[in-house]
């Protein structure tokens, strides 16, 4: 009997019981060999995972991400994937997929979306996640997985042990360009 896969719980690993990396394949043309599965994210978004299993269940769902996902965009650590039980390309079928994007779109706190795409249907924070049309083609429609990016960590400029100063937002709620306020700053630290 193999090892009982508990990801839901506290501590317990997200990757499968026998899950080893692949290398990434740049040169194919096949998505999966460019991108392998990969189950590392940022601490923010772990307990959100781990919620969506203890809902949902392993034999539903399987939550993952991929090299370089979404493709060209280098959001690893910020993306993930929920897919049937499974695992990767396993339709997750409409019942479970609805389920995880209400759980995610609804759930309090960090992480926060940045875009989350599923049905054909894509909502970008940026655009007020009003949802437009998604996809060309079967691949790109997530009919058959729902797909969330979540935001960056926030970038932090320092200035001597006492003064920190977040750099997210281009301005200030004044319109006052951030990149001024850090020169202001750093100039009165000289």
């Amino acid at each position: 009997m193999g090892k009982l896969w508990t990801p839901q719980r506290p501590r317990h690993s997200l990757k499968p019981p026998g899950f080893r990396p692949l290398k990434p394949v740049l040169s194919s043309p096949i998505y999966q060999q460019r991108h392998p599965t990969r189950y590392r994210w940022r601490k923010p978004i772990i307990p959100l995972i781990r919620t969506l299993y203890r809902r949902l269940g392993t034999a539903n769902i399987h939550v993952l991400t991929y090299l370089d996902h979404p493709e060209g965009f280098h959001r690893t650590l910020t993306s993930l994937d929920v897919w049937g039980g499974g695992g990767r390309n396993w339709p997750v079928g409409h019942s479970f997929g609805q389920a995880a994007f209400d759980l995610i779109w609804n759930y309090s706190g960090p992480p926060y979306i940045d875009w989350a795409i599923w049905e054909r249907r894509i909502y970008i924070r940026a655009e007020g996640f009003v949802p437009r049309p998604f996809g060309t083609d079967p691949f790109t429609w997530h009919d058959d997985h729902d797909h969330e990016t979540f935001m960056e960590p926030p970038r932090i400029a320092r200035f001597g042990a006492d003064l920190i100063v977040p750099v997210t937002e281009p301005r200030l709620e004044d319109g006052t360009p951030a990149q001024e306020v850090l020169e202001m700053y750093a100039a009165i630290r000289r």
